[in-house]
């Protein structure tokens, strides 16, 4: 059959060359050995993950922190390296602050509108000023959510190119990338 001597007695293994000219898979029979019958048995194999993606960020800037490095096992939604976004988070709360004022403008309207204090179209127009407010917030956090860049899936890191302190620009950063493969762990 042209077994290797290694493999010798093992019902249907196959060598190398024998492996290369079929591109079918061949099952070996499981055959219990004794201790010091085998010196070495080798198999030819070929990981194939079910997913492999390099991991950008969704917008430029400088890099601030890295979460996580080569052979670090990641589950999704794991923060991987964030940009420096404190003028981000300031824009949110300033968003956020202005849909609070906004909020309170729209309760005072409505009791005036429901006294018929004030028109219809005075109330309609507080009230699109609220909705427009909280709009702004949803913009800031998704904004903010940009400059961190996340596992889309669970895995582990193969390769990471990004370093602290590096500018990342969004139409070509592979600097910033982080190469992933999904393996079942």
């Amino acid at each position: 059959m042209g077994t290797s001597d290694t493999a010798e007695g093992l019902g249907s293994a196959r060598t190398s060359q024998e492996g290369a000219a079929s591109d079918q898979a061949t099952t070996a029979a499981a055959v219990p050995i004794e201790a010091g019958q085998l010196d070495r048995f080798t198999i030819d194999t070929n990981l194939v993950v079910d997913q492999d993606v390099t991991i950008m960020a969704r917008m430029s800037g400088v890099v601030e922190e890295i979460f996580a490095d080569r052979g670090s096992r990641v589950r999704k939604g794991d923060l991987l390296l964030r940009l420096m976004n404190r003028d981000l988070a300031l824009l949110l709360r300033r968003a956020e602050v202005t849909a609070k004022q906004r909020k309170a403008e729209f309760e005072r309207a409505r009791r005036l509108f429901d006294e018929r204090t004030i028109a219809p179209s005075e109330f309609e127009e507080i009230e699109l000023l609220s909705e427009a407010a909280q709009t702004d917030v949803e913009i800031a956090r998704e904004e903010l959510e940009k400059s961190l860049v996340r596992a889309p899936f669970d895995g582990l890191i193969i390769d990471r190119f990004a370093r602290v302190g590096q500018k990342v620009i969004e139409e070509r950063n592979e600097p910033s990338a982080l190469r992933t493969q999904i393996a079942s762990w």
